[in-house]
């Protein structure tokens, strides 16, 4: 996946702050386990260039990903891993940050590796905002089986980054 240049969010500190937040948060870590995932944390994310879903698919085909996915605030997780799951990791789930009125809070949204860039049906569809004005930083994208067996394992969607940070650093 290549980062966007910093020149394409020029007066946008938004991305810089999310990242530096991360940054900032491993050198308050006094455990040393937890100063490492935060700084990995902090060494993977990037600023990315989300785009409108009917920038990648027709009018129809994104109708038709609504009505399968529903859309829902607070459901970033779980629309994200349907989106993949549906477009059969075309749209791969994606999980990192969005800038949310003065911070940035986790967030999951899928990467369009044939385009590279990103869509974000919960901002789009769910919150109806224009995805391309939102600061987005992405940590890492994730293949259908890693976050399905996941997400069958614990329950739950989401926390895909964590496991697999746990699970690559036993």
């Amino acid at each position: 996946m290549t980062a966007i240049k910093q020149s394409e969010f020029k007066g946008d500190d938004r991305h810089e702050t999310m990242i530096k937040t991360i940054v900032q948060t491993a050198g308050f870590m006094s455990n040393p386990r937890q100063a490492e995932y935060w700084r990995g944390l902090a060494d993977c994310a990037h600023p990315v260039r989300v785009v409108s879903a009917y920038d990648i698919w027709d009018a129809n085909t994104v109708k038709m990903l609504n009505l399968a996915v529903r859309p829902a605030k607070k459901e970033c997780y779980r629309v994200a891993a349907l989106l993949s799951k549906i477009t059969s990791g075309r749209a791969r789930y994606t999980e990192g940050q969005m800038w949310a009125s003065v911070l940035g809070v986790d967030h999951a949204f899928n990467y369009i590796a044939d385009r590279d860039v990103y869509v974000d049906f919960t901002v789009e569809f769910a919150l109806r905002k224009d995805p391309t004005r939102e600061a987005h930083i992405a940590f890492q994208s994730f293949d259908d089986d890693t976050i399905w067996d996941i997400i069958q394992s614990n329950g739950y969607y989401g926390n895909i980054y964590n496991e697999v940070w746990l699970k690559n650093h036993r």
